[in-house]
Order: C-alpha cells, then sequence, then structure tokens
C-alpha cells in the first residue's frame, strides 16, 4: 500500500524525510507548499519516481504550484512523472 507524506515532512525535517522515503519502498513525498530548492533536491535524490505533486488547494494558488514543478523537474519526463504520472500508476489508473 502506498503512503504519500504531506509536505514532504514540513520544511524543518526535509532531510529526514528523504532519508526515510528512499528507505521505505512504498513512501512517496508530496510537494505542497515545500521550497523548490527542496522539491528539486527530493528528485534528484531519490529520484522523480518517488515524488508527487500536490497544491494544498485551495489554501494555495496551484499555478504557483505548477510553475515550481516545472522548474524543479529538472526534465519533461520527470515533470511527467511528478506532475501526475506517479499518482496514476499508484492508483492503478495509468
Amino acid at each position: 500500500m502506498p503512503f504519500l507524506m504531506a509536505h514532504s515532512g514540513t520544511f524543518w525535517s526535509h532531510d529526514q524525510a528523504v532519508e526515510i522515503a528512499g528507505e521505505t519502498p512504498n513512501l512517496y513525498l508530496e510537494t505542497a507548499r515545500v521550497p523548490i530548492f527542496e522539491v528539486a533536491l527530493s528528485i534528484k535524490e531519490l529520484g522523480p519516481e518517488k515524488v508527487v505533486w500536490g497544491t494544498d488547494s485551495p489554501f494555495v494558488d496551484y499555478t504557483f504550484e505548477f510553475e515550481k514543478m516545472e522548474r524543479a523537474a529538472g526534465s519533461e519526463d520527470a515533470r511527467q512523472l511528478v506532475c501526475g504520472g506517479n499518482l496514476a500508476r499508484l492508483l492503478g489508473i495509468d
């Protein structure tokens, strides 16, 4: 069963969240309200397959979160995975 860690564990514990997600095959990091440099680090350290885009909508404008992901992903393939491909796979709708 997959688990999503909301907000990638919060700003103060992001390094621990990346470490734990790397050790836990069914744990994925969600990116809502996570600073862009932390999102980029998650993708670099874990691979885009372990990161799931989140918006925290309606509290945050989803366009801000999407534009952040476009810059943080590093490639179009990574952005496709993070911004929908991974969640579709986890839900069995890919």
